[in-house]
């Protein structure tokens, strides 16, 4: 085993915990590394995730315990693949990836006490995307990597009326819901990279455009419905990634990636309108970082630990689809290498920062101790 297929398997610690919106939508972080692979090369992946978010409510006034709002998050997975070839000489390289890059799925049915006043609210986000790369080597080490995006996707969403009586000010006291489908849109990609295979070295950048769709609302407001055209725009970001070994058996790895939430929204326009603002949006940019280490055992297998950080903003937030604030993890993978063919298997645990949200003026909810399991599995074959 090579550290170049150490590291395949260590990126499969790259799979998603993102829960109810923490960090944006998150789930894949729109993977482009498979450029970097030698000759052809076929990758899949899979994982799951199972969250745990949960909060104790309390009077404000006097700190009294007045209900629970139960998990208000539906377990969830998602599929990932993408094949690399080159030209014979190998300048030239290019690579086809498909990913599920944003997600939500928010479902509230257990509450108790105040915690009821959530009861039938719920939220699905799905995105699926596929990416078309091409990469130019210059034969020093630098490389440049760009292409387009083509990506499509649906959205629900529903809160019950004591929820849409606190967002309008009770001049709306019905239940409420949404759904629409996002026209296919399309998008940028632009990278470069600096390498050293002797070292195992590697640090690339790759800036991926906003994508804007165009989607149209069939939102219903106590039994009337109505369909409004209107549009959700995707963020920008940019992901910066490096790896080294630092000896024949051992490889360092991490990643940073921004991603402009803080101008994201979903804007029903019946919604908004009766609201004032938009059914669900971001204060903050949402900056994630991962550091790791990968180990060689054998020649067929190594092992890998990897932690991961993204900051909290401190503030409540305006909406009960995001009851979670910042995140940190670790994750443990095993890689076996099967001559052609390298399989990894992964675990992490995140744990999900604490969030208080208001209902109403009273009572706040405290949402703490919530965490998320994800498992993944990668294989991928040197064709």
């Amino acid at each position: 085993m090579n550290m170049s297929t150490l590291l395949k398997g260590a990126t499969i610690l790259a799979l998603s915990s993102t829960t109810a919106m923490a960090g944006g939508l998150d789930r894949s972080g729109q993977p482009t590394s498979i450029i970097f692979e030698d000759g052809q090369y076929l990758q899949f992946s899979a994982a799951t995730v199972r969250p745990n978010v949960s909060g104790t409510f309390t009077a404000n006034a006097t700190g009294a315990a007045v209900g629970t709002s139960g998990n208000g998050q539906s377990d969830y997975g998602f599929f990932g693949m993408g094949y690399r070839g080159e030209t014979k000489d190998g300048s030239i390289g290019y690579a086809i990836i498909y990913d599920e890059p944003y997600g939500s799925d928010v479902s509230y049915g257990a509450g108790t006490g105040a915690g009821a006043a959530l009861n039938g609210l719920g939220g699905e986000v799905s995105t699926q995307a596929l990416t078309f790369l091409g990469q130019y080597n210059f034969g020093n080490g630098f490389s440049a990597h760009g292409g387009i995006r083509a990506q499509q996707g649906d959205a629900t969403a529903a809160l019950p009326t004591a929820l849409v009586s606190a967002r309008t000010g009770g001049t709306v006291n019905t239940p409420y819901s949404v759904s629409g489908s996002a026209s296919t849109a399309y998008g940028g990609v632009l990278g470069a990279a600096y390498e050293r295979p002797e070292i195992a070295l590697r640090v690339a950048a790759t800036y991926s455009t906003a994508i804007d769709h165009d989607v149209n609302f069939v939102e219903t407001v106590g039994g009337a419905t109505t369909v409004r055209a209107g549009s959700l725009e995707f963020p920008e970001s940019l992901n910066l990634e490096f790896q080294s070994g630092i000896n024949q058996s051992t490889l360092v790895f991490g990643s940073v990636r921004w991603a402009n939430y803080s101008d994201f929204r979903i804007a029903p326009p019946t919604f908004t309108g009766a609201a004032g603002g938009p059914l669900v949006s971001f204060t903050d940019d949402a900056m994630a970082y991962s550091l790791g280490v990968a180990r060689r055992i054998n020649e067929n297998f190594a092992v890998s630990v990897s932690l991961g950080y993204e900051a909290g903003t401190d503030t409540a937030s305006p909406s009960y689809f995001s009851p979670a604030d910042g995140r940190s993890s670790i994750a443990l993978a095993g890689i076996f290498n099967a001559g052609s063919a390298e399989i990894t298997a992964g675990v992490r645990y995140t744990d999900l920062g604490d969030e208080n949200v208001a209902l109403g003026n009273t009572i706040t909810g405290n949402f703490t101790d919530n965490e998320a399991i994800s498992i993944g599995v990668q294989i991928g074959f040197q064709l």
